[in-house]
């Protein structure tokens, strides 16, 4: 599935680090997101129990499908759950071999918008993506900080 991979690899690669608190005002919650996104891919997390489904909204889409470079207005969005486990507290995998889904642990976003990155020092710096986390009642969550997910993706 190359336009999945393509997908992934750019959410790997362009979430910057900063110790600026994301603003709350920059990224919304992407309300009925689930209808009209795509959904390319699904993670199992051995090191946390999580499963985490991936999705991009058609801006990204788009430039992905395009073979273009990420336009202001891309998101992408992971929903984070809790895996189920069996009696003996193991992840219960469908017949894909990934995990169901058990409670929802928190989704989080990663949106371009022009600027964006200006307040990030280059080292840290993804072009204009910026990140933001929603508790599972989809509240934002002021507290975030942003240099875990710049660092990491900032290497990718």
């Amino acid at each position: 599935m190359p336009l999945a991979r393509t997908l992934l690899a750019l959410a790997l690669a362009v979430l910057p680090f900063a110790a600026a608190k994301a603003d709350p005002k920059r990224i919304a919650f992407p309300e009925g997101y689930e209808k009209t996104w795509l959904p390319y891919a699904v993670h199992n997390r051995p090191d946390n129990g999580q499963v985490r489904h991936l999705f991009a909204n058609p801006v990204a889409v788009e430039a992905a499908k395009d073979g273009k470079a990420v336009p202001i207005g891309a998101i992408l969005m992971m929903e984070v759950y809790k895996a189920k486990t069996d009696a003996a507290n193991q992840p219960v995998a469908g017949p894909d071999g990934l995990w169901e889904k058990g409670d929802v642990v928190f989704y989080g976003l990663m949106q371009t918008g022009a600027g964006w990155g200006d307040e990030h020092p280059e080292a840290i710096r993804n072009g204009d993506w910026n990140y933001a986390t929603f508790s599972p009642g989809k509240t934002h969550n002021p507290q975030m900080v942003e240099k875990p997910c710049l660092e990491c993706h900032k290497a990718l």
